[in-house]
């Protein structure tokens, strides 16, 4: 057989095979008429169990992906469930791979969250460190309102939660962090809140979902505090801690955060499983163009999953004081007198933190806890307005003990919460555990509650405050 021969069977194979082969390919889908590619995730309660509200991209051609969004719901008698309607109802596959956040309602936390997410852990679709946040109202709502600002960026609530973190309080804002917290003996997590306010004809209106914050009073003088020194040291040891329903409302935004406008559209459906059938309704109104996000540093305590607790913004910065990541806050004394200053106001900005644990059984548990602050005076206003300047070190030995009873209140209220509560804010089972062992166990095998331990837990606080030019 000449090369000629052999050449046109092998070029006729290839027509045959192509043939074969090319009109399965031309009839299928692409992978975008296939999956919804899933960005943001609101989880509120829901008669029939759970619903679900999911944000997710609409791929256009030479587009970017804020410019179409579409908000789509679906309940269900749990989690899996109410996934499967809403597949069901749009003919197509979720994708959780994108998913940036997960935003719960209080109602959805009172009951067990590991059992709520249980089967985002164990399916492995969605990533570990996946941000979770708390929110008063409707997570429905709060997930509406993000697609409204900042062009629809979802990540704006990752954000804003990470800001949190370094600045407030030191919540379990992924679901790694949320499993590591709730399979500890101390199973004790807490949690960023955001909700949304209602902005009308330029008009600030109310919050979606009141602030359930308990009080714990007030300090002789007010502020935040927080940050960490990437330098921070550590002597003996180191303290760280059935029915289905879809909705789409498709969104186009190009204006400010306090200015948003979109483009909106409805579906409704309704579809019959096992479990029942229900039809969906539109959630994109007049009222979700001028929704603000509402950050105020507040925070909630979850115990064994179950939210026990909601903390204002001063309380979520007391659990800040003993945590080594934050880096940032600020502090503001008032009423200072002394040679230079006469009933000031001075704001000092955080710079650096360093802090220093040493846990000891004496014989009840101890914490002996040094801070060193370097900070920046931020501002200075006298008793009859006038603004001074900031370039003159105003640190003096009465402004270091007010600092210092600022920082040593700010921890013992914070304590008491935790007494009260019965909850580990400060991650006290986990420092004795490693650096006190065998004394902490001893200490556990003599309480009639092995879980009420930190009843007997004492917090000596020494601070050290220095002004950097």
């Amino acid at each position: 057989m000449d090369k000629t021969v052999k050449y046109r069977i092998f070029v006729w194979l290839i027509v045959i095979l192509f043939i074969i082969i090319a009109p399965n390919t031309v009839g299928t889908p692409s992978q975008i008429q296939q999956k919804s590619i899933v960005v943001g995730i609101g989880l509120d309660k829901h008669e029939e169990g759970l619903e679900l509200s999911t944000q997710v991209l609409i791929p256009e051609p030479g587009g970017n992906y804020s410019q179409k969004q579409m908000i789509l719901q679906a309940s269900g008698k749990n989690f899996s469930n109410a996934v499967s309607n809403l597949e069901q109802q749009i003919g197509k596959k979720l994708g959780f791979a994108h998913c940036h956040i997960i935003i719960l309602s209080d109602e959805i936390l009172q009951e067990n969250l590991a059992n709520t997410l249980d089967y985002l852990m164990r399916s492995n679709i969605l990533g570990n460190n996946t941000t979770m946040v708390h929110t008063n109202g409707k997570a429905q709502e709060l997930l509406q309102a993000s697609s409204q600002i900042n062009n629809g960026d979802i990540n704006n609530l990752e954000t804003i939660s990470y800001f949190n973190y370094i600045y407030y309080i030191s919540p379990a804002i992924s679901l790694t962090t949320f499993y590591n917290d709730y399979l500890s003996p101390s199973k004790t997590s807490l949690m960023s809140t955001i909700n949304v306010k209602k902005q009308n004809s330029g008009s600030q209106g109310s919050e979606s979902g009141n602030s359930q914050g308990s009080s714990s009073g007030s300090s002789s003088s007010s502020g935040s505090s927080g940050g960490s020194s990437s330098g921070s040291s550590s002597s003996e040891s180191s303290g760280s801690s059935g029915s289905s329903g879809q909705q789409s409302s498709q969104s186009q935004s190009n204006s400010a955060p306090s200015q948003s406008s979109s483009q909106s559209g409805t579906s409704s459906g309704s579809s019959s499983s096992e479990s029942g059938s229900s039809s969906g309704a539109s959630s994109n109104s007049s009222d979700a163009q001028g929704s603000l996000i509402d950050n105020k540093g507040e925070a909630i305590v979850l115990k064994n999953g179950i939210k026990i607790l909601s903390l204002t913004k001063d309380e979520s910065r007391a659990f800040d004081w003993l945590e080594p990541h934050s880096v940032y806050g600020e502090i503001q004394l008032e009423e200072v007198t002394n040679d230079k200053l006469k009933n000031a106001s001075v704001t000092f900005k955080i710079k650096d933190k360093q802090i220093d644990i040493i846990s000891k059984m004496n014989p009840k548990p101890a914490l002996y806890v040094k801070i060193k602050l370097d900070l920046i005076i931020d501002s200075i206003q006298q008793e009859n307005g006038e603004i001074l300047t900031t370039s003159t070190n105003y640190i003096d030995d009465d402004i270091q003990e007010r600092i210092k009873k600022f920082v040593q209140d700010d921890i013992n209220k914070a304590l008491s919460l935790c007494k009260e509560h019965n909850f580990d804010g400060y991650k006290v089972y986990k420092i004795f555990n490693r650096n006190n062992h065998s004394e902490w166990q001893d200490y556990l095998k003599n309480l009639d509650d092995k879980e009420n331990f930190m009843q007997d837990v004492e917090i000596f606080v020494d601070v050290v405050a220095k002004n950097t030019e």
